[in-house]
């Protein structure tokens, strides 16, 4: 009877820990996206120009509108973009993480020699294994479109760190989109 009773007490405080541990990253990504919310809204008010898509937690931020047709899925994109780890309320080069534009990897002080890297990627929605949020962002958007894509943890690349990127991480993708094609 004892066993059992110890048995059933630790398997009460598993499953409270691993209750609080949801309840920990729910808490920041909610955090993560008051913070996105924050970042959009000072950037619409200091520049009414500006305009917001939101679509399943994700936002993209356009400041320059493109024209054409807009991506859908199984169309291709073919952009520019700097991704940058969102940690708090701001967007700097000291957050940079990856990056397929020359200009921005030589503001952010990157070695250039490798210059097969600063070529436009080009991707195809629903086909290419993009992160949800970056998937999610591109979808609409119109050749010569720049735009800022950002989302919680919850759309990223996961539980597990990757290089720089922390486990969960809210990112920023700045995107210049060169073409689409449906």
């Amino acid at each position: 009877m004892m066993k059992t009773v110890d048995y059933l007490i630790s398997l009460c405080t598993l499953v409270l820990l691993g209750a609080c541990g949801q309840s920990s990253i729910e808490t920041t990504f909610a955090s993560q996206s008051d913070k996105i919310d924050t970042y959009v809204s000072n950037q619409l008010t200091n520049h009414p120009e500006y305009l917001a898509v939101y679509d399943q937690g994700v936002v993209r931020l356009i400041v320059a509108e493109g024209e054409g047709a807009e991506a859908v899925k199984g169309g291709k994109v073919t952009f520019y973009y700097a991704a940058y780890n969102f940690n708090n309320t701001s967007i700097s080069a000291g957050s940079l993480i990856a990056t397929n534009d020359a200009d921005i990897a030589a503001a952010a002080n990157w070695p250039l020699s490798d210059t097969t890297l600063f070529v436009p990627a080009t991707v195809t929605l629903g086909k290419d294994k993009l992160i949800p949020g970056l998937e999610i962002g591109l979808t609409g958007v119109k050749p010569g479109e720049d735009s800022y894509i950002l989302f919680s943890g919850i759309h990223g690349f996961g539980k597990r760190q990757i290089g720089t990127i922390p486990a969960n991480a809210a990112i920023c993708y700045h995107v210049r989109i060169e073409d689409t094609e449906n």
